[in-house]
C-alpha cells in the first residue's frame, strides 16, 4: 500500500514525473516540482554544513510562506525535524517552545526578526532573498539514509496544564495521512490540474495536511501569507483554486463579506473544513454562496488529523442528524467509544473516543509520562466525549479536558485561568467556551472577585492580552458570587456551561 517510504521519496518522484509543473505558488513566485526537489536538497546540505545531524530540530517562526514547504522537505532529506511555531504566541510562550524544542536553527519571516535576533540561535530570514540564496548555494553531498519511522514533524499542541507539548510525527505518519487523498473519501479525484489554496496557518496540522495532499496528488499548492478574506478571493480567482481548507469562522467572514464577488470562487470544487462545528444556517449560506462541495474532517495533531470524514453527499443530504455529526472513520482508522473502565459502549451511549490509525504520533517530545497517559496499546485516548449512532456516524458530545475551540484555535482553560489568576482583583476564576456564531466558541471567564474588590471587564481582558496570545484571551467576563463545586472542591464547568451558555 505504501508507495513511498519517506517524504523525500515522494518529492523525488514528483520531480521525475511532474518536472516543470507547478508545486508551490506564493505571491508572484511559482516553483516547479523539479525546482522544489532541487532547492530542498540544497537546503538539506546547508543543514549539514551548519553541523545539524539526524534528529536536529529546525524551527520556523512566521506567517505562511512557500519556503516553509522547502524547509519541511529539506528536513525530510536531512533527517532533521521541522518544527513550525505558532507566531501568535506571546514572547514568553515563544521562549518556552523555542527552548523546549531545542532548535538548532531558527528560520523566520521578516516581522519576527527582532525576536529571532534576541533568541541567541542561528537564524535565517526567509524574506531576505540573499540570505535564503546563501543557504540554497550549499554544495550537495551525500544525504543520510532516512527510515519511515524517523521523526519528520514536531507540532506544538497546548496541554491541559497550559504548557505546549511537542507532537512527534514520522515520515510514515505524514505519508499515510496524505494517501487518503487517493481513497475517494476526500471529494472527487484529485489530479495535477487541481490547485489547493492553503490559507490556514502552516504551524497547524490541518494546513500541513492540506500541503501533504498537494504533494501526494501533484496538485499545485497556492500558499497565502495571511488569511484575509479579500486576499483569499483574489488568489482563488487568479490561480483557479479548486480546493481550499478553511475553518467555520473564515467561511463566515468570506460569505458575509459585502465586498467579495463570489464569482472569484468559480473554479472551486471542494471546501475542506474542521477545527469546530458549523451551524446549519452558516452551512446553507456557504453552500449557496460558494456553490461547491463541502467536506468536514475530524482529527487532531496526534493523529495527523486522521479521524472521521463527512463528505459532500452527506452535506447535501439535509439530514439534520448526519449534519450534526462529524462523519464516519476514514480508511485505516478504527474508533471506539469506551466508558471509564475502558469497556466498549453500545450505539447512542456517550463515552471517551479512542482512535487507532497508521498516522498516530510517536509520542510527545521528552514527555514519556504524558505519552503513556494517552497511548494505550496502539490506541490514542482523545479526551473527547462522543457517541456513535447505529449507522456509525460519530458525534462529539463534550470535551473531557474542557478545551475551547475558538475560530479553529484550541484554547485550554487552565492556561487562561493561570494568566488571569494573578490579577490583584481576581479571587477565583473558571474559563469556559460559550456558543458564538462567528467563532464557534467564545472564550469566557467566570470570575469571583476578591472581597472588597471590583473586576472591570475591559481591564481584565487587557491584562490577559499582556500575558497570553490574543486568541486565547476572554472576549467576555462574567462576574459571579461563587463558582459551583463538587464535594472535592473541583469547579463544575458543566454547571457553568448550563448556567451561562
Amino acid at each position: 500500500m505504501d508507495q513511498y517510504r519517506t517524504l523525500g521519496d515522494l518529492v523525488e518522484a514528483n520531480a521525475r514525473n511532474l518536472g516543470d509543473m507547478p508545486a508551490t505558488i506564493f505571491e508572484d513566485r511559482t516553483r516547479s516540482h523539479g525546482a522544489l526537489a532541487n532547492e530542498a536538497r540544497n537546503i538539506a546540505a546547508h543543514f549539514a554544513a551548519r553541523g545539524l545531524t539526524k534528529g536536529s530540530r529546525v524551527a520556523y517562526l512566521g506567517r505562511n510562506h512557500d519556503r516553509m514547504a522547502v524547509l519541511l522537505i529539506a528536513c525530510g532529506f536531512a533527517g532533521c525535524v521541522f518544527t513550525p511555531i505558532n507566531w501568535r504566541l506571546s514572547d514568553e510562550e515563544l521562549d518556552y517552545v523555542v527552548g523546549n524544542c531545542e532548535a538548532s536553527l531558527l528560520f523566520h519571516s521578516r516581522e519576527h526578526g527582532p525576536y529571532a535576533a534576541a533568541s541567541g540561535l542561528d537564524t535565517v530570514d526567509v524574506d531576505d532573498d540573499a540570505a535564503w540564496q546563501a543557504c540554497v548555494d550549499a554544495d550537495v553531498g551525500a544525504l543520510p539514509a532516512i527510515d519511515p519511522d524517523d521523526i519528520l514533524l514536531q507540532i506544538y499542541s497546548s496541554g491541559t496544564t497550559g504548557k505546549p507539548k511537542g507532537v512527534e510525527l514520522t515520515h510514515s505518519s505524514v505519508l499515510r495521512g496524505a494517501q487518503v487523498v487517493h481513497s475517494g473519501q476526500i471529494g472527487s479525484e484529485w489530479t495535477t490540474d487541481d490547485r489547493m489554496l492553503i490559507v490556514l496557518p502552516l504551524f497547524h496540522v490541518s494546513a500541513l495536511l492540506m500541503l501533504s495532499f498537494s504533494l501526494t496528488s501533484g496538485a499545485g499548492a497556492i500558499i497565502l501569507r495571511d488569511a484575509i478574506p479579500a486576499a483569499i478571493a483574489d488568489m482563488a480567482q487568479r490561480h483557479g483554486a479548486t480546493r481550499i481548507g478553511l475553518v467555520p469562522a473564515l467561511i463566515q467572514l468570506i460569505v458575509d463579506s459585502p465586498t467579495i464577488d463570489m464569482s472569484a470562487f468559480a473554479s472551486l470544487k471542494l471546501v475542506i473544513y474542521g477545527g469546530s462545528s458549523i451551524t446549519p444556517a452558516l452551512l446553507a449560506r456557504a453552500q449557496t454562496a460558494l456553490d461547491c462541495g463541502f467536506l468536514q474532517l475530524f482529527g487532531m495533531s496526534e493523529t495527523f488529523t486522521s479521524g472521521t470524514v463527512l463528505g459532500p453527499e452527506e452535506h447535501r443530504s439535509g439530514d439534520a442528524a448526519v449534519l450534526g455529526s462529524c462523519g464516519k472513520p476514514l480508511d485505516g482508522v478504527t474508533i471506539r467509544i469506551v466508558d471509564e473502565d475502558g469497556a466498549d459502549l453500545p450505539p447512542g451511549e456517550p463515552g471517551e473516543i479512542l482512535i487507532r490509525c497508521d498516522t498516530l504520533m510517536k509520542g510527545y517530545w521528552r514527555l514519556p509520562e504524558e505519552t503513556a497517559a494517552v497511548l494505550d496499546d496502539g490506541w490514542y485516548r482523545t479526551g473527547d466525549v462522543g457517541s456513535r449512532d447505529a449507522s456509525g456516524y460519530l458525534t462529539i458530545r463534550d470535551r473531557i479536558r474542557d478545551m475551547v475551540i475558538s475560530g479553529g484555535e484550541n484554547v485550554y482553560p487552565a492556561e487562561v485561568e493561570a494568566a488571569l489568576a494573578s490579577h490583584e482583583s481576581v479571587g477565583e476564576i473558571a474559563v469556559i467556551g460559550r456558543p458564538c456564531d462567528r467563532w464557534g466558541e467564545a472564550v469566557t471567564a467566570v470570575v469571583v472577585p476578591k472581597p472588597d474588590r471590583m473586576v472591570d471587564e475591559a481591564e481584565l481582558i487587557a491584562y490577559a492580552r499582556g500575558r497570553i496570545a490574543h486568541y486565547k484571551c476572554p472576549s467576555k467576563v462574567i462576574i459571579a458570587d461563587e463558582l459551583p463545586k463538587n464535594a472535592g472542591g473541583k469547579v463544575l464547568k458543566r454547571v457553568l456551561r448550563e448556567r451561562y451558555c
